[in-house]
Parts: structure tokens; C-alpha cells; sequence
């Protein structure tokens, strides 16, 4: 939670900055397009920290506020599955992608197709059930362009995975 929160602050700074630039530049003509930018990139920023920061608060008041203990005892083993297995469930990905290591993607990004591949792999959720559920998590944490990236890498993954091209991971054990 401490990182979620320290890298949101960083986030803010920078929307800040971008906000600061762009108000030092100079009114010309010529130069809108660039302040432009520098506003884009400033909300942009924002958006994210504001995501990260969404993020990391809601699952542990999700998990405190949960009446049913069925919920509870759902989030909680998939969070162990993944934090169990996710040298296998990273290689799995990795080995899908196409171009792009999982490292170079955002956090959140990297544990929304983490918590896919775990939702597919063994607790046998229906592929479109689990890529739908991740999309939809991208559309509120992540941006346009993880929203492409999650649901690309996802419909590489179910390929391979029907073809028989994805190993399994070792079973957990204890979950």
C-alpha cells in the first residue's frame, strides 16, 4: 500500500510539473499545440495516480467490508495464487507477448493480467468470463492504451493456451 501511495505522490508531482510547464510557455499561436500536450500529458498523469491510488485502497476496504465470507475466501486465494505463482504466470506471459517484455508494463497493468491467467488457469473461469473481468478492470484502473495492451495479450494467451502452447503451472499448494 506504502508503494501504491508513494508512486501516486510521484504521479501527482509530475501532473503538476506538466501543469507548470504549460503555463510557462509562451501564448504564441505556434505554441498551443505544445501546451496542449503539456496539459494532456499533466491530466494523464493525473488519471493515473488517481487510479493507482483508487486502486490500492479499495481491495483492503473491499476485504474488511465484505459480508460474505464466500467473497472474501474468493479474493484471498486468487491474491495468494498469484503472489505463489507468478514467476510461472509471468513466464506464461512473457511468452505470449509479442514485442514487449510484462516488465516494461505498468503495475497495474502487469497484476490485472496476472489475476487473468490465474483466473483461467486454476480456478477454470471461462475465458470470456476472465478476459471480460479483466477489461473491465483495465477500463477503471489502467489507460486506453492497457486497456489494448491487457486485452491483446489476453486473446494471445486463450490461443495459445486452447492449441496447448501455454504450459501449466505447477498446482498450489495450500490454497
Amino acid at each position: 500500500m506504502r508503494e501504491a501511495l508513494d508512486r501516486s505522490a510521484a504521479d501527482l508531482q509530475s501532473a503538476d510539473q506538466h501543469l507548470l510547464d504549460s503555463e510557462l510557455q509562451e501564448a504564441g499561436a505556434d505554441q498551443l499545440p505544445r501546451v496542449r500536450q503539456h496539459l494532456r500529458d499533466g491530466l494523464a498523469a493525473a488519471e493515473q495516480a488517481l487510479n493507482r491510488l483508487s486502486a490500492s485502497l479499495e481491495l483492503p476496504r473491499l476485504l474488511l467490508l465484505a459480508d460474505q465470507e464466500e467473497v472474501r475466501r474468493n479474493a484471498i486465494a486468487r491474491t495468494r495464487a498469484v503472489l505463489h505463482g507468478r514467476e510461472a504466470i509471468d513466464r506464461q506471459l512473457d511468452g505470449v507477448m509479442e514485442g514487449w517484455r510484462l516488465s516494461r508494463l505498468p503495475r497495474i497493468d502487469r497484476d490485472i493480467l496476472r489475476l487473468a491467467v490465474v483466473d483461467l488457469r486454476e480456478f477454470a473461469t471461462p475465458a470470456a468470463v476472465a478476459c471480460n473481468e479483466a477489461v473491465e478492470l483495465a477500463n477503471r484502473y489502467s489507460d486506453e492504451q492497457g486497456r489494448r495492451m491487457i486485452n491483446g495479450v489476453l486473446r494471445r494467451f486463450t490461443t495459445a493456451a486452447a492449441k496447448g502452447q501455454v504450459p501449466a503451472p505447477q498446482p498450489i499448494s495450500g490454497s
